[in-house]
């Protein structure tokens, strides 16, 4: 026997109804969060190996509920009167469902990870339609293998090929380049999308976060090609494409301007992209920088930007 773990598992109705009315039953409940947060201690159960294995023909009860499983909860811990308890109560509710597997020819597994260039793949691969959920004012300007995701484009916004739009409402004159993903961006940053100098491989975001009463926009900017753990002495590592030594030259920024001493010093740690805490008053959208903008533009506006913006100073985000 070869141990195998199940892709997608499909309930019918009268498996899922059972299994409603257990995830409410002690010990089960220990399983959900409305038990736990009603007191019930916490129990681990696995999809694959409990609720679909009680199903299976060549196995007792006896070996269900008193068996040893890697990743499970143990039946002879502390807890495993508990684990048995449990157990026992899916071994009554579900033994005697049929299960049944459907082999996929071909099929595979298409893990999430963090590399920008994959989701990008992702997005521009799934279905053939150029636009989901979308306005687009001039539909000639997005390319066939282009993708716009619940936006509006208003003007000429210029789609290439292997591009994504999700989520955005820009205005034109915009050319999104391909493989360069833009995300969450309002109609008021379309200005300043047409002087950045981009070019392929680029992803951009829009991120609404609220800081007590104040609420601000941030900006976030990196290259499809970075990777976002690696240290950046790393030989490949790289910020908008481009080696971490080039970005210092080109900035005159340290790498003790981005990282706390004794961290680790990769992207996802880096202090890029400050968020903006006036002394007083209301704050308005344009309260979230881009520092990172510094290297498509040179630093000089970014950086008067900064002290118009920020008479406190950034603090990390």
């Amino acid at each position: 026997m070869v141990p195998l773990v199940s892709g997608p598992v499909f309930f019918c109705r009268r498996v899922l109804e059972r299994l409603l009315k257990a995830h409410v039953t002690s010990p089960l409940d220990g399983c959900t969060y409305m038990g736990m947060d009603s007191g019930a201690p916490p129990l681990q159960i696995s999809l694959f190996l409990d609720l679909l294995m009680c199903l299976c023909t060549d196995l007792s009860e006896s070996e269900f509920v008193n068996g040893e499983r890697s990743g499970c909860s143990s039946p002879i811990s502390q807890q495993g009167a508990v684990v048995r308890s449990a157990r026992a109560l899916l071994w009554r509710i579900l033994r005697g469902t049929t299960l049944h597997m459907v082999y996929v020819p071909g099929g595979c597994y298409d893990y999430l990870t963090l590399s920008g260039r994959e989701h990008i793949g992702r997005l521009t691969k799934m279905g053939t339609e150029r636009d989901t959920l979308s306005h687009i004012q001039n539909a000639q300007c997005v390319s066939d293998g282009g993708r716009v995701i619940n936006s509006v484009l208003e003007g000429d916004v210029i789609v290439a090929s292997g591009a994504v739009i999700q989520h955005c409402h820009l205005q034109g004159p915009v050319e999104v380049h391909s493989g360069c993903l833009l995300s969450g961006l309002e109609v008021t940053s379309s200005s300043h999308i047409q002087q950045l100098a981009l070019t392929n491989d680029h992803i951009i975001q829009g991120h609404h976060i609220q800081l007590g009463e104040m609420k601000v926009t941030v900006y976030t900017v990196l290259g499809a090609n970075d990777d976002l753990k690696v240290s950046c002495d790393d030989d490949g590592a790289t910020f908008l494409n481009h080696r971490w030594s080039d970005f210092y030259s080109r900035t005159g920024i340290q790498p003790e301007d981005l990282w706390v001493s004794g961290r680790s010093q990769s992207l996802m740690e880096a202090r890029l992209f400050p968020v903006f805490q006036p002394r007083g008053g209301r704050c308005g959208a344009g309260c979230g920088g881009v520092l990172a903008a510094g290297w498509a533009r040179g630093t000089g506006a970014v950086e008067g930007r900064l002290e118009a913006l920020s008479p406190r100073g950034p603090f990390p985000y």
